[in-house]
């Protein structure tokens, strides 16, 4: 049998299930931050193909082509001078975190009796009311409406760590 490859990273100091392309993103994201970093504190020098290369050099104290002056950074622009630069980081943060509580969802829900289930499938996912609920499971809509109030306690205590 083939195993499924699962893609974790950390957010918030929690291990969280992404998809492959949103891992690749984020390491890519990384890679890209540690490259930077590197750059900030190394000199550039020319390679002698027309093009630059980092200095050998570790401490740019003593490099004879330390750099003067300190590289521009999206920071400097969002605060000094007030332009407004979106971080694409947000959005993938923003989508795991969406994904991550869509799935407590659908978890809680599968914890769920099967009656209350099938209630709460019925109105939430079919767009049925309770009176239609009520006729397909042979019931009276107010054990319907019953059963939907306690299930929304149910879930409520359920998915109490999630604020939506």
């Amino acid at each position: 049998m083939k195993q499924v490859e699962k893609w974790y990273i950390k957010v918030d100091g929690k291990e969280v299930e992404v998809t492959k392309e949103q891992y690749i993103d984020y390491r890519n994201f990384q890679s890209k931050e540690r490259m930077q970093n590197i750059r900030r504190t190394r000199c550039m020098i020319p390679n002698g193909k027309g093009g630059m290369r980092l200095c050998p050099k570790t401490s740019c104290g003593e490099c004879p082509h330390h750099r003067n002056g300190t590289p521009l950074s999206l920071d400097v622009l969002s605060e000094d001078f007030n332009f407004d630069v979106e971080d694409p980081n947000e959005d993938v943060i923003a989508e795991i975190n969406k994904e991550e509580k869509e799935t407590a969802v659908r978890n809680a829900i599968m914890e769920l009796d099967e009656i209350d289930r099938q209630i709460i499938t019925m109105i939430f996912y079919e767009d049925l009311s309770e009176g239609q609920v009520a006729k397909k499971l042979r019931v009276s809509q107010s054990a319907i409406h019953q059963r939907k109030a306690k299930t929304f306690k149910i879930l409520q205590e359920k998915l109490k760590n999630y604020q939506y």
